[in-house]
């Protein structure tokens, strides 16, 4: 199976010392963007004339500190992330990560999705979790010194946004409590993993399914918090690849969403999911 763009990706991370900046130009062209938008994210290289795509420094600002656990982002190690790593377009279904490749570097998604996982045998893509936009793709490979743990796929056209590592050492010299800050990201999203996969073993698949669309409702900005008024869902996955992240099968899933439908938790028409229940969605995610 060929995997486009994977080249280009290859070339942004080799392309991360101090002698690179013609080569990232090179990069920042094919995507779309301008030289400067590659060379640096600082309020100095971020003209006006950027395309719109391109996030304002103080969208910058809030998708930073979205990135982070509540309360570790510092204001000095914030100025100084705003002044590392250049940004890559890719489009749908394109390669961001192969696990074959050096890990040079931390990747951030700024807009899109994202899917990260392995292609089986026969090169079916076998989905682990999803992406979203302000999250991190890849916060860890680059501290062991290897490859990229995992693949990364774009499921659709993606933004973003490379650290590489070298560029991150000199800063936490220069800034020691953006080391904290950068601990703290590997710290959630271990915890995140952790509770994943205690939650395979130990809960049943209806409360997998539930907690699931209670993380998508986080994504939109809802969630626990919400009231009982009706929230709509457009599943931007196919029903297999939330199977797979699940750890079930796509019947199974099917199943599972019915039984949500006939308990009146949630109504649903092809990939459209209406919550109708909110509080009874967050006691199914909860129970074993």
């Amino acid at each position: 199976m060929t995997m486009p763009h994977a080249s280009t990706v290859a070339t942004i991370a080799s392309g991360a010392g101090a002698n690179s900046a013609p080569r990232q130009r090179s990069v920042a062209r094919k995507s779309g963007l301008s030289a400067s938008a590659s060379q640096g994210l600082g309020a100095s290289a971020i003209p006006p004339e950027i395309p719109p795509e391109i996030p304002s420094q103080a969208q910058l600002r809030q998708i930073l500190l979205a990135a982070f656990p509540a309360g570790q982002l510092s204001e000095p190690a914030l100025a100084s992330l705003l002044g590392l790593g250049f940004m890559h377009v890719l489009p749908a279904k394109s390669m961001c990560l192969m696990a074959s490749q050096p890990a040079e570097g931390l990747w951030l998604l700024l807009r899109g999705t994202v899917s990260v996982g392995r292609h089986d045998a026969q090169m079916q893509w076998s989905q682990r979790c999803t992406v979203h936009a302000e999250e991190w793709i890849d916060a860890e490979s680059a501290w062991l010194g290897g490859n990229y743990l995992d693949n990364a796929r774009a499921e659709t056209e993606v933004l973003l946004w490379f650290f590489p590592l070298p560029a991150l050492e000199r800063a936490m010299a220069a800034e020691p409590v953006l080391a904290r800050s950068l601990l703290a990201v590997g710290a959630e999203r271990l915890k995140r993993a952790v509770g994943g996969a205690q939650d395979l073993l130990a809960k049943h698949v209806l409360a997998r399914c539930a907690a699931w669309l209670l993380d998508e409702l986080r994504v939109l900005g809802q969630g626990e918090g919400s009231s009982t008024a009706q929230t709509q869902l457009v599943l931007s996955q196919r029903k297999c690849a939330i199977a797979s992240q699940l750890g079930t099968s796509p019947e199974t899933f099917s199943r599972s969403l019915r039984q949500l439908r006939e308990m009146g938790v949630i109504a649903s028409k092809g990939y459209r999911i209406w919550i109708l229940d909110v509080p009874a969605l967050v006691r199914l995610a909860q129970s074993a």
